[in-house]
C-alpha cells in the first residue's frame, strides 16, 4: 500500500472517529422519535407531561376512629393476645390521624407479632370499608405488599411493574399491532382490544396515579364515545381525566359496543393471555424480564435497554 493510499485511507478514520459521536446521537434519537411516535399514535414528536391531580380525602378516613376500632375489636376473636394488639385511639380521633399514629408506632419500635399482626388486620379491615376509587389513600399509608427499611415504609413492588424503556414499548405496540391486522376473525376482535388496552395503559402511565388493569378495561363508555379525545379512569384515588391521542380516541370509538354499551367484552384474563403470547417472539422478557400489561402502566423512561431492578 504507497503513502498516498494510507494517507486517505488514514484521513477517512479520522473523519469517521469525528462524526461518531454525532452518527450515534443522531441513531439515538431517531430510535427516540420512532418510540414516541408508535407511543402518542401520531407523526407529532412530543412527550407526554406528567399530569398532576388533586383529589379530596375519602370520606371513610374522616370517619370517628374509635366507631372503626370497636366495630374491628369485636370480629378478632381469634387474637388470644389482647394485651399484646393495638390500643383503642383517643376520643375524637378520625381514621386518617389514628392510622398516621400507628404508622409512627409501627416504624419506631420493636412490636410483638401479634401487636403486628392486629394492625395489618385493622388496616385491612378500613381498606374493605372504602369504595376501590378510595383505596389509593390508604395505600400511601399503608401499601398492601410494604417493606421496612431504616425506620421507613416502602412499597414492595413485583418485578412486572418496573418501567421498561420507550423502545421496547413501541416495539410491544407495533407487535400487537400486526397482531391485530393479521388476525383470523375468531381472534380479531380479542387482538384489537388487546392493543387499544395497551395503548390506553401507556397513556395512563403519565398520571403516576396508581390503577389496575381491570379499571382501565372498564372505562366508562360515554365517555370514551363523546367528541373530546379524552375519557375518565376510575383510579385507586378516585375519578382522573386523561386526555388522550385523537387517533387513539377515534379507535376507542370502532371498538365501543352500543349492545353491551362497552369498549371491552373480551376478559381481561383473554387480553392478558393474547398480550403474552404475542409480545413472546420479541423476547424482551430475555433481557428485561418479565412484561405484562401492568409494566404499561409504569411511565416508561429513555434508558434504552435497560431496567431497575428491585
Amino acid at each position: 500500500m504507497n503513502n498516498k493510499l494510507l494517507d486517505q485511507l488514514l484521513h477517512t478514520v479520522d473523519d469517521f472517529i469525528s462524526n461518531l459521536p454525532h452518527i450515534i446521537h443522531e441513531r439515538c434519537y431517531k430510535k427516540k422519535r420512532d418510540s414516541y411516535q408508535w407511543i402518542r399514535a401520531t407523526d407529532n414528536f412530543t412527550v407526554y407531561e406528567f399530569i398532576e391531580h388533586h383529589t379530596s380525602i375519602p370520606a371513610v378516613l374522616k370517619e370517628d376512629a374509635c366507631l372503626m376500632y370497636n366495630r374491628w375489636f369485636v370480629q378478632q376473636s381469634d387474637l388470644k393476645y389482647r394485651s399484646m394488639i393495638i390500643s383503642a385511639p383517643e376520643c375524637s380521633m378520625i381514621n386518617l390521624h389514628f392510622l398516621h399514629k400507628l404508622l409512627q408506632d409501627f416504624v419506631s419500635t420493636d412490636h410483638h407479632p401479634k401487636w403486628t399482626e392486629s394492625l395489618n388486620s385493622f388496616v385491612h379491615f378500613v381498606r374493605t370499608q372504602c369504595p376501590p376509587s378510595q383505596i389509593g389513600y390508604i395505600n400511601e399509608i399503608f401499601p398492601e405488599e410494604k417493606d421496612v427499611r431504616d425506620g421507613i415504609i416502602f412499597r414492595s413492588e413485583r418485578a412486572k411493574v418496573f418501567p421498561i424503556d420507550i423502545l421496547a414499548i413501541s416495539q410491544i405496540l407495533q407487535a400487537l399491532t400486526r397482531s391485530a391486522l393479521k388476525a383470523n376473525s375468531r381472534m380479531r376482535r380479542s387482538a384489537h382490544e388487546t392493543l387499544a388496552l395497551a395503548y390506553l395503559c401507556v397513556s395512563y402511565s403519565w398520571s403516576r396515579v396508581p390503577i389496575r388493569e381491570q379499571q382501565v378495561r372498564e372505562v366508562r363508555c360515554e365517555h370514551s364515545t363523546n367528541q373530546s379525545p379524552s375519557c375518565v379512569f376510575n383510579t385507586l384515588f378516585g375519578d382522573i381525566p386523561i386526555q388522550l391521542p385523537e387517533m387513539l380516541h377515534e379507535y376507542l370509538r370502532s371498538l365501543y359496543d352500543p349492545q353491551t354499551k362497552r369498549v371491552f367484552i373480551t376478559s381481561l384474563r383473554n387480553l392478558q393471555k393474547h398480550f403474552k403470547t404475542t409480545i413472546e417472539p420479541l423476547n424482551l422478557e430475555d433481557s428485561l424480564g418479565e412484561i405484562t400489561l401492568r409494566t404499561l402502566l409504569s411511565q416508561p423512561h429513555e434508558a434504552l435497554g435497560h431496567r431497575y431492578r428491585p
